[in-house]
């Protein structure tokens, strides 16, 4: 038979040929050939029966042939397989199936490497104490490190995921093609082709990315990239930036620090934009010390942000391109073209939450981001471009440094152009261009007309 056996019991009640066993009890019921087990009780089959997934075919024995088991305690039952470390295994799993009942997928040329490590898939690899390889060409690497299966699916569950990090984690429930990378980055969740990247990232939808440090992707085809950036769920959803943040609707768009994208085919682009309306643009930045308090307002170590410095437009399809713009949430259809700009609203603060989702088993915490409108009144259809600009009613238009329209249908251009409230349908062109009553025309530099229907033209002149 070829055999070495050193040790008191080793290789006692085994069959096969060309194996070296070396260790107290090691290589006991050892049926296999062509195998190397060092270590006290290192394939030690003792009392083993089917439960234990050692046989397969009825009553055909299937235990270490071809394998490498080193370590006390080290276990190989899949042909060609590698346990090395004290109590690493590389051990067949139980699955159930339907109108078969239970069965067991040995683990087949699969490693296990490092203490109490487990490989238990088809060609799966797990290196590192307490590493745990359950599924067919999954991959386990770092400590506790683990890609699991639901030991009562009805079928095996998909294969190809990996893991790498202290803690990194495939949930039981996750399909097929899944990474997880980083200290304590986790996959969660019932969806396949996820990727979380990075220290404390979560990733818990179908095709989706979270790269960064606590970054997180809920939902499906959502990605995510930035240190505690986040996509709340739903599906087609991008933030990109440190706290960039969309919520939980579809086809958002966060991109820059501190963005937020609240809302169906919502787009905030640039650092503290934030935009909660349906179909709504923002597009602007804040710098400095200011873009670095959104980011902590965001990251949870303040709670609230203001108006002052940030764009927060609400309302649906509203544009507003500048800096520290305000739209109300009652407002809708506005274009803004300026900074400081505020319609339908007199001021605006968002507010951070926290909130638990569980997926597999585990819980995790995100955030949700929420907008708070002070003074509000409904404005649609109003543009507004220029700095410090102010509309105040339907369709009106003001353009120029501190124009204002705010009479519905009004019109101002100009720098202090004014057509007041009472001015519906007024008209003021020129620099400080003055319309107080209804359909008056203004026009000319300091010109003012008071009277309904009033028209005037030059400069400085008054009707």
């Amino acid at each position: 038979m070829n055999n070495i056996a050193i040790g008191s019991k080793a290789g006692s009640k085994s069959s096969g040929n060309n194996n070296v066993v070396m260790g107290n009890n090691a290589g006991t019921q050892h049926f296999g050939e062509n195998s190397v087990v060092i270590g006290n009780n290192a394939n030690n089959f003792s009392g083993k029966t089917a439960v234990d997934g050692t046989k397969m075919g009825g009553d055909t024995q299937a235990r270490a042939r071809h394998v490498v088991a080193i370590g006390d305690g080290a276990m190989t039952w899949g042909e060609y397989s590698i346990a090395i470390g004290r109590g690493a295994k590389t051990e067949s799993i139980k699955y159930d199936v339907e109108d078969r009942g239970s069965l067991y997928r040995t683990a087949e040329s699969a490693i296990a490497l490092g203490m109490n490590s487990t490989a238990n898939g088809y060609r799966s690899i797990a290196q590192g104490v307490d590493a745990k390889a359950e599924r067919d060409h999954s991959i386990a690497i770092g400590s506790n490190a683990q890609v699991l299966v639901k030991p009562s699916a009805t079928r095996l569950a998909g294969e190809g995921n990996v893991a790498i990090g202290r803690n990194a984690l495939i949930g039981n429930n996750v399909g097929r093609g899944s990474t997880a990378i980083g200290y304590n980055a986790k996959v969660l969740g019932v969806g396949s082709i996820q990727m979380a990247v990075g220290a404390e990232s979560v990733s818990t939808g179908s095709l989706t990315s979270a790269v960064g440090m606590r970054a997180q992707a809920h939902g499906d085809t959502t990605s995510v990239f930035g240190n505690h950036a986040q996509v709340a769920g739903g599906f087609d959803n991008a933030a990109i930036g440190v706290s960039a943040f969309t919520g939980s609707s579809f086809n958002q768009a966060a991109i820059g620090v501190g963005t937020i994208a609240k809302n169906r085919g919502t787009v905030a682009i640039g650092s503290g934009s934030m935009s909660f309306g349906k179909n709504s643009t923002v597009i602007g930045a804040t710098g400095g010390v200011y873009r670095a308090r959104v980011g902590q307002a965001l990251e949870g170590k303040i709670t609230k942000i203001t108006d002052q410095n940030f764009s927060i437009v609400g309302g649906d399809g509203n544009t507003a391109i500048g800096n520290a713009n305000l739209i109300g949430d009652t407002s809708h259809d506005n274009l803004v073209l300026g900074n400081q700009v505020k319609i339908g609203a007199d001021s605006a603060s968002v507010t951070r939450s926290s909130t638990e989702l569980k997926a597999s088993n585990k819980k995790v915490e995100y955030y949700d981001c929420t907008a708070i409108y002070e003074g509000k009144k409904s404005v649609n259809r109003a543009i507004a471009i220029g700095q410090g600009v102010k509309v105040a009613a339907d369709d009106a238009i003001a353009q120029g440094t501190s124009a204002s329209a705010m009479g519905d249908s009004a019109i101002a251009i100009g720098t202090g152009a004014q057509s007041k409230e009472v001015a519906e349908n007024g008209i003021a062109f020129g620099t400080r261009a003055l319309t107080n009553a209804a359909d008056a025309i203004a026009v000319g530099t300091l010109s003012k007309s008071s009277g309904e229907s009033a028209v005037t033209i030059g400069k400085k002149l008054i009707l």
